[in-house]
């Protein structure tokens, strides 16, 4: 029935459901039991049945969630460009053969579907979660930062992509796969900071500035300290 309302069929205004003997025979012929066996061959509450109903006869059956594309991207390095796209902050990727469609009742619609030879895909990924940062160095000086987490999804069978932990003015980056870790430090005037975030960077700075020191990061429970050489 919804194949055919999707293809715009409006002949369709009635559906009888047969009830099985043994259905029939727990309703019992005063009623009892019927709207347990309506939730029962609806799967779910009447009152939510009814409100998908309405919805669906609102909206023509057309899905208020995401469209559903498709597209590729050619080269070796197509999944370490896929990854990057999650890692936060307005990022781009050129793609071909893309393809964006529309659907009814989860049905895709032949007339309402556009195709793009070349696309460019820009994404603003927002964190998954937040952890904590601390720089320290064996002078003694220390300190604690709330950033944001960004993981991108694992696009490829034992491979994992980089980890971006940053807030406005520090990022740290860690990637696994090449043993590699960067950590940069950027404020070019652009805003004017809260005191407390005035003093949170010239303490950060300083810590940078020392030619040994320590990175830790820390995540419900879990500890992770790398050392800083001088070269950062």
């Amino acid at each position: 029935m919804r194949r055919e309302e999707a293809r715009g069929n409006r002949s369709i205004h009635r559906t009888t459901i047969p009830v099985p003997l043994d259905r029939a025979i727990e309703i019992s012929p005063t009623g009892e039991g019927l709207a347990r066996a309506l939730n029962t061959m609806i799967g779910g509450a009447v009152s939510t049945y009814i409100a998908g109903k309405i919805s669906h006869r609102q909206t023509c059956g057309f899905e208020d969630k995401a469209l559903v594309g498709t597209f590729f991207v050619p080269g070796e390095q197509a999944a370490k460009k896929l990854s990057h796209l999650f890692l936060g902050g307005p990022r781009e990727l050129r793609v071909f053969d893309l393809t964006i469609e529309r659907r009814r009742f989860g049905i895709a619609l032949e007339n309402d579907r556009d195709h793009f030879r070349r696309a460019v895909l820009e994404v603003d990924a927002p964190p998954l979660l937040t952890s904590t940062i601390e720089l320290a160095t064996i002078e003694g000086e220390w300190i604690s930062l709330q950033m944001d987490g960004f993981f991108p999804p694992p696009l490829q069978r034992d491979v994992s992509g980089p980890l971006r932990f940053a807030n406005r003015y520090l990022e740290f980056v860690l990637n696994f796969d090449y043993e590699h870790a960067g950590l940069s430090f950027d404020y070019n005037g652009d805003r004017i900071v809260p005191f407390e975030e005035a003093v949170n960077m010239v303490e950060v700075g300083s810590i940078l500035a020392r030619p040994e020191k320590t990175l830790t990061i820390r995540f419900k429970g879990a500890k992770l300290d790398l050392a800083m050489g001088p070269e950062v």
